[in-house]
C-alpha cells in the first residue's frame, strides 16, 4: 500500500515520467479460487489458465496473426502437463520414461476441480479436448521413438564386424540401451475416468509404420537401377529383424503378410508381384 500511494504521489496523475502505466493502474486478475482459505492439495491449479489475456500477448504465443482471436483459443505448447511430457519425449530419457504418463494426472486434478470446486462444465470440455489431443500426440511421438530405436539397433546387429573392428569410431554405430518394457505393459490407463490400452494404440501404429517403410523401400527401388535390389534386400533385413525385436513385447503382424500385402501378392493365384515385375522390367530394359 506504501509503495502505490508513492507512486501516485509522484506521478500525480497515475503515470510516471516515461508514460508507462503505475503500480496503481495495473490491471488485476481476477483470481479463480476467491472465497478459498486454504491451497489446494492436488495439481489442478498448473493446468487451469488465467481468465484475463491480451490478444495481442496471445497473438505472439500462437505466432499466427491470420486466425480470428476474438475466439481466444490456447495451443497445446501452453500446457505445463503437455511441456512434461514433451520435455521427457525429446530428451529421451531412459529413467523418465518409464514415468511419461505421470503428468497426465495433472489433468485429473484438473478436471475434478473444474467440476467439484469451480462448478464449470465448459472448463471441463475444455480439458477433455486437451487430454484427447496431447494424448494423440504423445502416442504419435512415442510409437516413432520406439521404432527409431529398435530399427537403429536392428541395423547395428547387422553391421559387418571385420569392418566394426576396422572402425576408428566404431562406438557410433552403437545404440545406447533404453528400456520400453513398462510401457509396453499399460494396457489399463485411467484418464479422466475413461480406460486407454496404450499397447493396443502403439501396436496399431507400429503395423502402419512397417507398411510405410516396406511402401517407401519399393519406391525407392523402382525409381533405380538393377543394382538396387542389394540395397533393397539389406535395407529388408534390417526391418525383418526390427519386427523381431518388436515382436517379443507386441502382437504385429506377420512381417511376411506385410510385406505380400505391399507387393500386391496376397492372392493364392498370383504368379507375379511388385518386385518381380520391377525386376523383369529392368532386365528387359538392359537387353534392349
Amino acid at each position: 500500500m506504501a509503495m502505490t500511494e508513492a507512486a501516485d504521489s509522484s506521478s500525480g496523475s497515475g503515470r510516471s515520467s516515461k508514460g508507462h502505466m503505475s503500480m496503481a493502474e495495473e490491471p488485476v486478475v481476477p483470481s479463480l479460487h476467491s472465497g478459498r482459505s486454504s491451497i489446494s492439495p492436488t495439481l489442478a491449479d498448473t493446468s487451469i489458465r488465467p481468465i484475463v489475456l491480451e490478444p495481442s500477448q496471445c497473438t505472439g504465443i500462437c505466432n499466427q496473426p491470420e486466425l480470428d482471436y476474438s475466439f481466444v483459443q490456447f495451443p497445446i505448447d501452453c500446457s505445463l502437463p503437455w511441456m512434461l511430457v514433451d520435455h521427457v519425449i525429446e530428451s529421451q530419457d531412459a529413467g523418465l520414461l518409464e514415468s511419461i504418463l505421470m503428468p497426465f494426472d495433472i489433468y485429473n486434478d484438473s478436471a475434478q476441480h473444474a467440476l467439484t470446486v469451480l462448478k464449470q462444465r465448459f472448463l471441463y470440455d475444455e480439458i477433455e479436448a486437451e487430454v484427447d489431443l496431447c494424448f494423440d500426440q504423445l502416442v504419435n511421438k512415442l510409437h516413432e521413438i520406439i521404432f527409431s530405436y529398435y530399427k537403429s539397433f536392428a541395423a547395428s546387429v547387422l553391421l559387418d564386424q571385420s569392418f566394426l573392428s576396422a572402425c576408428d569410431d566404431a562406438y557410433n554405430y552403437s545404440t545406447k540401451p533404453m528400456r520400453f518394457n513398462k510401457i509396453f505393459k499399460l494396457r489399463r490407463i485411467k484418464v479422466l475416468g475413461r480406460t486407454i490400452n496404450l499397447r493396443s494404440l502403439i501396436t496399431q501404429r507400429m503395423n502402419r509404420l512397417f507398411r510405410e517403410n516396406i511402401d517407401f523401400l519399393f519406391d525407392h527401388f523402382e525409381s533405380q537401377d538393377i543394382c538396387a535390389v542389394v540395397e533393397l534386400q539389406k535395407l529388408l533385413d534390417v526391418l525383418k529383424l526390427t519386427h523381431q525385436f518388436l515382436c517379443q513385447d507386441l502382437e504385429l503382424d506377420s512381417f511376411t503378410m506385410m510385406l505380400n500385402e505391399i507387393q500386391e501378392n496376397l492372392s493364392l493365384v498370383s504368379f507375379s508381384s511388385r518386385l518381380s515385375s520391377q525386376v523383369l522390367f529392368l532386365i528387359c530394359s538392359l537387353r534392349t
